[in-house]
């Protein structure tokens, strides 16, 4: 990693520390049954790492992406729109490949998921579309263009199936 790439992610983390302590206000003080079995202080060093865990998703996992990216050469964007219309037959594929998956009819394959999705993609406009909102967007040196979407390290089934289809659908968009 490039020195000024290091330093760049060292004063992220740093600025996102110091100012979560300088901001810190404990959700609520009343924790009847946590009292009972532990001490005031390992209840507080508990809320403030939580909330560390909460803050670094929300404030420093998008920029270090970015930070990474660009240091390594790359464009990258945070929270970036990719515009596009997605056909009928694209939108149909989409939609048998996220019934398949979730009925057991088919293994996951990225790959193959992909290649056919951008077979079927016939020239759209570039439009809007609501599933267009990438967390972090790179575009490396060769064309290739890779979609973050930053999610709880635990998502559940509901929440990992909607963002399988959001990502099929990126894909459909360009």
């Amino acid at each position: 990693m490039k020195t000024e790439t290091r330093k760049k992610v060292k004063e992220l983390v740093k600025e996102v520390i110091l100012s979560k302590i300088d901001n810190y206000n404990a959700e609520t003080e009343y924790k009847p049954f946590f009292q009972a079995i532990f001490t005031k202080e390992q209840i507080l060093t508990h809320t403030i790492v939580h909330s560390f865990y909460t803050s670094f998703g929300m404030s420093i996992y998008e920029q270090l992406v970015k930070i990474l990216a660009e240091g390594a050469g790359y464009e990258a964007h945070t929270q970036y729109d990719i515009l596009g219309e997605i056909d009928e037959k694209t939108e149909a594929i989409i939609s048998k490949i996220d019934m398949d998956l979730r009925a057991g009819k088919r293994n996951p394959d990225m790959k193959t998921e992909f290649e056919e999705i951008k077979k079927s993609i016939q020239k759209g406009k570039s439009l809007e579309d609501p599933d267009k909102r990438v967390d972090v967007f790179v575009k490396k040196s060769d064309g290739t263009e890779v979609y973050f979407d930053i999610t709880s390290p635990k998502p559940n089934i509901k929440e990992f199936v909607a963002l399988k289809k959001k990502l099929l659908r990126w894909i459909g968009l360009r």
